[in-house]
């Protein structure tokens, strides 16, 4: 799977996507408004499903290492989150830093 948007399956309090990026260092992720308002923590169970691209099973979001990650019920293929999502820089870059302002 390659590096791309993911988003949060609950939306910002203003009613916009929140797309998950990697926030700093250590795999630590967020789900950032897409409209430009803070970025915010998130539960396990707000991670999408996603399809593994080792054998097209479905992947489960799980803990890995103490941080979100998937891992696939039918071949055991795992990743972590931050490994398949943007910076935040990349996708926020008029933002100072990505983990101001957690609400």
């Amino acid at each position: 799977m390659n590096k791309g948007r993911l988003h949060a399956r609950t939306n910002c309090r203003c009613g916009a996507k929140r797309q998950i990026v990697r926030s700093r260092e250590g795999g630590f992720v967020t789900a950032n408004c897409v409209h430009g308002h803070h970025p915010s923590r998130f539960g396990l169970d707000e991670l999408p499903v996603v399809q593994c691209a080792k054998c097209a099973g479905t992947m489960s979001a799980c803990m890995r290492y103490k941080n979100y990650g998937y891992e696939c019920t039918n071949c055991e293929h795992g990743l972590d989150v931050a490994d398949i999502v943007e910076e935040w820089w990349e996708r926020f870059p008029e933002r100072p830093t990505g983990t101001v302002g957690f609400g």
